[in-house]
């Protein structure tokens, strides 16, 4: 039996065809779509595409979309070629003069000449505004893809004005405006122009013109001179009377035949604060101004103590003090008051209208040449004159045995003093007191020590009564100590110099006691003992950072405080202790053998 070969099933693929496309525009760079699907921007050349109908679609901004169906075969490259129509056009818009204003469908849109690209395709209304010339409009049809010119000859609106005056220099208005004073040439432009002619003292001129653009008005205005009349009063009466800057009478006044206008109307009397209005004079009426006046004068009393010292206000002599005077006028003065070995006292006070101002003078001695001496009467105390200066009280942080209280090194004035020669002795306490309270209780030259800040204030006390209160005392203040210490503010750093043997009485070289004052050498104001021999009170109460809270003239430290400062060393202690610029401080009621002090005398 034969064998019969098995049949087998064959499946055929069918190939794809495909073409080719190439698409172009003018102009170029135009977006391709291909049945909806972006292809790229022009010019395009497509590979690859099956054979079919599709929609080619082509767009670029400022044209008309294009559309157009193609074939693409195998055999035939598939070819668009699209020329774009544009969507909008150019327009350039110029005017004669140049710089106008230009609107579009109402819409600003530039200043002549200008150039609008785009301009979007259809009928516009054009119009051109200048000041001084006629609006220009034009109807226009803008072509997509052109470029339309409109040029705009522009029609002078304006016409002239001469304006004359008699007198002349009268303000011109024209609608309300001022443009200047006559004689004037103006342009204005057409129409009807109300114009108003002013000049103070004259009636105001009025005229409506019609202005012809491209004519000259002539206008010649005669101004009629106006006055009225002005009343014026014051409280009180009897005042000058200025306009306008002249004097013209005393008030009451009427003035008549004063020329309409704005016035200055001014009223001056002594001892009366002057005063102004601005009054509007009107044609043929009466204005009246009423000036309630407001007193502008003082009185000034000037005493002096002593009295019977010449015054002077202003460098003129007004009389001897006590003294008063009346009728100043208000406002700041100067006042001097002088008197023979006096020194001249100064000052510049305000008078205020209607009150007295009172003015003291503590004259001052003229002071005595510097080292000059005087003698207490009861006691023969001798005191030196110091005077006054600036010094740098306190010691630099380099300075040999230095404690933190001596600084910050600060600058220091003093007015002038008169200040012990020598420390306060023994005898001198025993014929104010009646007794001698010092431990070393010798002869009558030596320090008074053992004596507390109360008992001090109780001898000062005592020696003033004495004095039946002609002279009076007290102690000197820790700045006014220093400042004699260094002999007048010097750079010294003891008493007299930096020996501290020739100068001192310090533990090294007293034998553990207290000398007679004066034994040492003086420094160089001729004052002794102000190092060593014995610690001195001062009228200063002790702090530590006393020097920062120190003022520049005159500084004294008073807060409150148990402690007293005690200034310049002692017998018993070492010679860093017996320093310039050395503080130390004890109880206010501390009597020790080795506290002493000497006195200020008060001028």
């Amino acid at each position: 039996m034969p064998i019969i070969p098995e049949k087998t099933s064959e499946i055929k693929e069918e190939a794809i065809l495909t073409g080719k496309a190439s698409i172009v525009s003018i102009p170029e760079g135009a977006s391709v779509l291909m049945n909806g699907i972006d292809k790229g921007v022009t010019p395009v050349a497509l590979n690859d595409i099956e054979e079919g109908e599709y929609d080619i679609t082509i767009r670029k901004e400022g044209f008309e979309p294009y559309t157009e169906k193609i074939m693409i075969s195998s055999t035939k490259t598939g070819e668009v070629t699209a020329t774009l129509q544009p969507v909008n056009g150019v327009l350039q818009i110029i005017s004669e003069p140049a710089g106008a204003e230009v609107y579009i469908d109402n819409v600003k849109s530039g200043i002549t000449p200008i150039r609008l690209s785009p301009a979007a395709k259809g009928d516009h209304h054009i119009r051109i505004d200048k000041p001084g010339y006629e609006t220009w409009t034009k109807e226009i049809a803008i072509i997509p893809g052109e470029q339309s010119t409109v040029t705009a000859q522009l029609t002078d609106a304006m016409g002239s004005i001469n304006i004359t005056s008699k007198p002349d220099d009268a303000v011109i208005f024209i609608s309300g405006i001022e443009h200047g004073k006559t004689p004037l040439i103006l342009k204005v432009e057409k129409g009807l122009r109300p114009i108003e002619i002013q000049k103070p003292g004259y009636d105001t001129w009025k005229q409506n013109v019609k202005v012809v653009a491209g004519e000259n008005i002539e206008i010649k205005a005669d101004l009629m001179q106006s006055s009225g009349v002005l009343q014026v009063n014051s409280q009180p009466s009897g005042a000058d009377v200025f306009v306008s800057g002249t004097n013209l009478g005393k008030t009451p006044l009427n003035l008549k035949e004063i020329q309409s206008g704005k016035v200055t109307v001014e009223v001056r009397k002594k001892c009366y604060a002057d005063s102004s209005r601005m009054v509007t004079i009107k044609s043929g009426i009466l204005s009246r101004i009423d000036f309630p006046l407001k007193p502008d004068c003082g009185t000034v009393m000037v005493k002096s103590d002593p009295e019977d010292a010449k015054w002077y206000m202003d460098e003129v002599y007004a009389g001897n003090t006590p003294g008063t005077l009346e009728n100043i006028p208000a406002g700041k003065h100067n006042f001097k008051i002088t008197k023979d070995r006096y020194l001249d006292w100064m000052v510049t006070d305000t008078i205020t209208p209607g009150k007295t101002q009172t003015i003291k003078a503590q004259l001052k001695p003229v002071p005595p040449d510097p080292g000059a001496t005087w003698r207490e009467p009861n006691t023969g105390m001798e005191f030196v004159w110091i005077q006054n200066g600036c010094f740098n009280m306190g010691s630099l942080p380099d300075e040999l045995g230095r404690e933190d209280d001596e600084g910050p090194v600060h600058k220091v004035c003093v007015d002038g003093f008169w200040i012990g020669k020598y420390e306060v002795t023994q005898g001198q306490w025993k014929t104010v007191m009646g007794k001698n309270p010092s431990f070393f209780n010798r002869k009558e030259r030596y320090p008074a020590d053992s004596v507390s800040i109360n008992d001090v204030q109780l001898f000062i006390q005592t020696l003033g009564s004495m004095n039946k209160g002609k002279f009076s005392f007290r102690l000197p203040s820790e700045a006014e100590w220093e400042y004699a210490c260094k002999s007048g503010g010097q750079a010294e750093r003891f008493s007299g110099g930096d020996r501290p043997n020739s100068v001192a009485w310090f533990k090294n070289n007293s034998n553990r006691t207290t000398h007679s004052v004066g034994e040492k050498s003086p420094n160089n104001i001729g004052l002794f003992d102000m190092s060593g021999n014995l610690s001195e009170w001062v009228e200063d109460t002790y702090s530590a950072d006393a020097y920062k809270f120190h003022n520049e003239k005159n500084p004294i430290h008073v807060k409150s405080s148990p402690n007293h400062v005690i200034r310049g060393g002692n017998w018993s202690q070492d010679e860093k202790n017996c320093r310039s610029a050395e503080r130390d401080f004890a109880p206010a009621e501390e009597r020790k053998k080795t506290i002493g002090f000497r006195l200020v005398k008060i001028q």
